[in-house]
């Protein structure tokens, strides 16, 4: 066999393996997949961020009704860590302020992106707190907090807020054991949806 023969063979060869390798090669879960109504099924760390993502934002809405969303706030930690998923400043500047939130607000399924070689990954949704507004603890009538570091979170509408839907941006962590935590939740209200 001439050396021409033996290029071409070993091209064939290297060509072969290059499809074989592509055909085995793990899903690639690095491009955004939204799931709900009619979406592709997500992967298991789709899913998993996911539950984690509700799982939080269920908890943080049912800290923020409570008559005192600082002492509610313990139970974010499943969800968020210690500082459960940074809306602890938010929550406490509510408690200080004798302020809860009635309603309840609704939010899109969100879009998950993930970043596996570094444990990390967002969840990007359209928030609306049309419903959800802040009243005072004691007498039920709308109040708005203090001035907080927290106010960057979504939140409930505060009296006197422009009101539409806006973007919100969750970002996550994986933990040594595989375990999703949210790490923060930023509110974009400018950016309506």
């Amino acid at each position: 066999m001439g050396r021409a023969a033996q290029r071409i063979g070993a091209c064939v060869a290297a060509a072969g393996i290059c499809v074989i390798a592509a055909c085995t090669s793990p899903p690639d879960t690095s491009k955004p997949v939204s799931v709900g109504a009619g979406g592709p099924s997500p992967s298991v760390d789709q899913a998993k961020v996911l539950a984690v993502f509700d799982g939080f934002m269920n908890t943080y809405v049912a800290a923020y009704d409570s008559p005192d969303p600082a002492n509610a706030e313990g139970k974010l930690s499943a969800f968020g860590g210690v500082s459960g998923g940074g809306v602890d400043v938010g929550l406490q500047s509510a408690s200080s302020g004798h302020v809860a939130a009635t309603g309840k607000p609704s939010w899109t399924p969100p879009t998950v992106s993930l970043d596996l070689p570094h444990g990390q990954a967002t969840a990007t949704t359209c928030f609306d707190p049309a419903t959800w507004r802040t009243v005072n603890a004691r007498t039920h009538r709308p109040a708005k907090p203090p001035a907080s570091d927290g106010d960057g979170m979504p939140r409930p509408s505060y009296p006197g807020d422009a009101s539409g839907a806006y973007v919100v941006v969750t970002t996550f962590y994986q933990d040594g054991s595989a375990n999703w935590f949210v790490f923060a939740t930023v509110a974009h209200r400018s950016t309506s949806c």
